[in-house]
């Protein structure tokens, strides 16, 4: 009814409450993703009727997509700057089908704010609104940009200090976010030197030193200093946990955070038992997050569960650890279907693991499954960015191969080798020298863990491989 009528669809949500417009645009959301009329009407609304965006939003932290990319699409074409900021303060800074849309907005508040009049008044919105778009440009991956973001943020924050103005906290959550910036780039020494100043600040409340000093161990971890890492992070942790007995909805998130990392550093430490001890906390804790708020926390929730599974890979629990994976498989694919760009990475990544512990199951059959679903993944993602999806590429291939042989299926190894090995010739013509380079010691290291698994390569593949990787 409402696909048929489009102008009832949009006259019945305007006049609604926001409240009230919730249910109709659920509705319209549903359907949109199997009849493309409907998904025509939901466009036309959102991008007609920016009034009814704050609704949109808790739809689409509710369910998904379609309406999340829809609003993506709405705010770009009909920005409303003057409405900006608004709509990023309803947006988690992380969200499956809404972090591109939050960083739009962020990005059209700060271009709002420093059309204002100069002065301290533009200094503070301008100085806090980069803040953000820096924080969400990081959680999108947009490393370079977040860095000219945040340091545009702390530039303003100092001015406002200097001119005698209190905003040594605002400062301080701007160094968390410059130390981050910072070791995107690979500058480690200067990313510890700003948290390092912020954990020098007089009166630190708990939570920021206890974020003061999460920052902190991932900046020594970063430096090859495990020790320090791991005493720092267990401090910040002893922080988050007193903090979320007094409130539990606001520190729970970092409380899972930092058992995460401290099982992290841990495993690095060959302490794998004390490792699972801390990652089922943050199970724990990431499983009742989820229940309420999915669109945040399903995907840390289904990183927890990779990482207990490689823990008990190294306490050589590998039916237990095959079970998690397989968790966090059914997670990946439930979070591909709303966002395939960010995803599907993962899910190679965590199908890949499985085939390894299917086949140390003497699984074969299974983890042969496992390999070829991975492998068709690496495969795609190679191709549009071989730089960093060649390894995952060659691994599955050699993984299949290894499994094909395992199962007397001689003939199929030797042709999945060399398709990948035809394959990962065809993309290196395409890369600069450098990338060319990387990519041919990956190759090399390939073909000669490869082997021994189907037998000798046909003669034509041998001399391009020769041409390709020169002497060794």
């Amino acid at each position: 009814m409402l696909a048929e009528v489009p102008e009832l669809a949009e006259n019945a949500i305007t006049a609604m409450t926001l409240d009230q417009a919730k249910q109709p645009l659920t509705v319209l959301t549903r359907a949109a993703r199997a009849d493309k009329n409907t998904a025509q009407v939901l466009r036309d609304t959102l991008v007609r009727h920016a009034t009814v965006w704050p609704a949109a939003i808790d739809v689409a932290l509710e369910s998904g997509h379609p309406i999340g990319a829809v609003l993506t699409e709405a705010v770009g074409a009909s920005p409303r700057p003057e409405l900006a900021e608004e709509m990023a303060d309803r947006v988690p800074m992380t969200s499956v089908a809404l972090g591109e849309f939050g960083a739009i907005v962020a990005r059209q508040a700060v271009d709002h704010a420093n059309a204002m009049p100069d002065g301290p008044e533009r200094d503070e919105a301008t100085a806090r609104l980069y803040n953000n778009l820096s924080a969400r440009l990081a959680e999108l991956g947009h490393d370079e940009e977040a860095l000219v973001a945040i340091e545009h943020a702390v530039s303003l924050y100092r001015r406002l200090i200097r001119a005698g103005l209190n905003f040594r906290s605002e400062l301080g959550q701007g160094l968390i976010n410059l130390s981050n910036g910072l070791a995107a780039a690979a500058r480690l020494h200067e990313a510890l030197d700003a948290i390092e100043e912020f954990l020098a600040f007089d009166e630190l409340t708990d939570a920021q030193r206890s974020d003061a000093l999460y920052t902190a161990s991932t900046r020594l971890a970063e430096l090859d200093r495990a020790e320090d890492a791991l005493s720092a992070v267990e401090d910040a942790l002893d922080g988050y946990r007193a903090l979320a007995s007094r409130a539990p909805a606001r520190f729970l998130p970092n409380v899972a955070m930092a058992s995460t990392t401290k099982a992290l550093y841990l495993d690095e430490l060959g302490r794998q038992q004390e490792g699972l001890e801390a990652i089922d906390e943050a199970l724990h804790a990431y499983e009742e997050l989820a229940e309420t708020s999915p669109d945040t926390y399903l995907p840390d929730l289904a990183d927890a569960l990779n990482g207990r599974a490689i823990l008990l890979m190294g306490l050589d629990r590998l039916d237990e650890a095959e079970a998690t994976t397989r968790r966090a498989v059914a997670l990946y694919e439930q979070l591909v279907q709303v966002s395939a760009d960010i995803f599907r990475p993962q899910l190679a990544n965590t199908l890949q693991n499985r085939s390894i512990f299917l086949g140390g199951l003497g699984l074969s059959e299974e983890a042969l499954a496992a390999a070829e679903e991975a492998g068709a993944i690496y495969r795609q993602l190679a191709e549009s960015s071989p730089e960093d999806y060649l390894q995952g590429f060659l691994d599955s291939s050699h993984n299949r191969s290894a499994f094909l042989a395992e199962l007397g299926r001689l003939e199929q190894a030797l042709a999945v080798r060399e398709d990948a090995l035809r394959g990962v010739l065809g993309l290196l013509d395409g890369l600069g020298s450098e990338a060319a380079s990387t990519a041919g010691q990956i190759l090399r290291c390939h073909v000669i863990l490869s082997s021994d698994i189907g037998g000798p390569l046909h003669d034509d593949l041998r001399e391009r491989l020769s041409e390709a990787l020169g002497p060794e």
